[in-house]
């Protein structure tokens, strides 16, 4: 299925989402979390992360570093979400949510929370590597496969 969004609306989504400091998917999926019944929204919230993913990779392809570090840290708290989601516990918020989450979890949890913590600023300070781009992502793809198998 395919819709199409009005630009004003497309527009005023990422304006709201640059005020907030999360991307458009992200904030777009805030707002449609709560018609997912509750059983399905670990799943759906994997989803988007692997669309978001994918256009990171998009960014980073086209040489748009910044954009592609905000995807990944997109990438990474929603990855937490989702799992937050299969275990009851509440939506993540704070450095301290992540990090217990991270604990929970185990094995690559802490090293892709480092990286997604790193792209997040590496996004903020409009750095641009690839080297280090395709590492964090690495990092990130293993922590969704991880909250997938848990």
């Amino acid at each position: 299925m395919s819709i199409k969004i009005a630009q004003t609306i497309i527009e005023a989504l990422e304006s709201e989402a640059e005020k907030k400091g999360v991307t458009p998917e992200e904030l777009l999926l805030d707002l449609l979390l709560g018609v997912v019944p509750e059983e399905d929204k670990p799943k759906a919230v994997l989803e988007t992360v692997e669309d978001i993913l994918s256009k990171a990779d998009k960014y980073a392809s086209d040489g748009n570093y910044k954009e592609a570090f905000k995807r990944l840290w997109s990438c990474t708290s929603l990855a937490f979400r989702a799992y937050a989601l299969k275990t009851g516990k509440p939506k993540p918020e704070k450095l301290e949510d992540y990090w217990g989450l991270a604990a929970e979890l185990g094995g690559a949890a802490f090293y892709a929370l480092y990286s997604g913590i790193a792209a997040e600023a590496a996004a903020a300070k409009g750095l641009s590597d690839g080297g280090h781009y395709k590492a964090m992502r690495s990092a990130i793809e293993k922590l969704i496969e991880q909250v997938k198998a848990s």
